[in-house]
């Protein structure tokens, strides 16, 4: 800008880039802030738990996903091997070739296993961890290691297979005793004298409304819900809380007929137990 040098310096005054500056007026007042900050905090405060239980859900939907690889892998496993089920000791060896039937790398762990991890209760099974593991519904080439009843071959025709959408063969694991040698294998709730037992063992129910998700000898998969007082994170009964048993049955094997494990018996007592809920 050019200045013109007959003009006294006193009018230069005008120009706009020498004028005074006014004063920054705040947009807003203290109180206003304080009432938005206060706004913001209460919707946190009611949006965090929704968010934390849509991401428990999202993991759950993805167990429930592995189940079924699971459950449909069992089942051609099981075409192929003249009926029989695979070895709960042997079926992370590749030789097994139980492997094979699962499209990605087998699954070892539960997406939502996060608490089983921090209380220190992942298995640990042929030197890998997990937290899914097998019932006594599949075979068990060292049974005698868990109830001295020797080994025994489970086959899709046997009695005991009667009611295949009861019987829940994968399932949703914990290590509660630390044995790592034979974890993950043959899970069971041991019945107590008076028809009852008060401890979930290996089982755990670590998903939302305390549910853990099963694969079953059809070849669905679908969650199983505790009927039984839990504590929060379904890691453990609550002190005082009992695990029913109906006559001869243990969770969650489904209905058994009276005859026991592999004979030819005639199923009179296919009763649910009383603690879980089958979906």
């Amino acid at each position: 800008m050019q200045l013109d040098a007959e003009k006294p310096l006193s009018s230069l005054s005008s120009l706009s880039f020498f004028s005074p500056r006014k004063p920054f007026a705040f947009p807003f007042t203290l109180l206003e802030l304080l009432v938005v900050l206060s706004i913001l905090l209460i919707l946190g405060a009611l949006l965090l738990p929704v968010l934390s239980k849509g991401r428990q859900v999202a993991r759950s939907c993805s167990c429930l996903s592995i189940m079924r690889e699971y459950a449909f892998a069992t089942c051609l496993y099981a075409d192929d091997f003249a009926d029989c089920y695979p070895d709960i000791r042997t079926y992370l060896l590749q030789e097994s070739g139980f492997s094979s039937y699962i499209a990605s790398s087998l699954p070892l762990r539960c997406p939502g296993d996060g608490e089983t991890l921090r209380r220190n209760r992942l298995g640990l099974c042929n030197n890998q961890l997990i937290s899914i593991g097998g019932t006594s519904n599949l075979s068990d080439s060292a049974g005698n290691v868990t109830g001295g009843k020797g080994a025994f071959l489970q086959k899709r025709t046997s009695a005991v297979n009667a009611f295949p959408s009861r019987r829940c063969q994968w399932t949703d694991y914990q290590d509660t005793n630390s044995r790592n040698s034979i974890s993950g294998a043959a899970l069971s709730i041991g019945k107590g004298a008076g028809n009852w037992t008060d401890t979930l063992r290996e089982y755990v129910f670590r998903h939302p409304n305390g549910t853990a998700n099963g694969a079953f000898a059809d070849g669905h998969a679908a969650p199983i819900r505790c009927l039984a007082p839990l504590e929060p994170t379904g890691h453990d009964l609550l002190p005082g809380a009992k695990w029913l048993f109906p006559g001869n049955m243990t969770y969650p094997y489904g209905p058994r007929q009276l005859g026991g494990p592999g004979t030819t018996a005639t199923i009179t007592n296919a009763t649910d137990s009383p603690s879980v809920q089958y979906r």
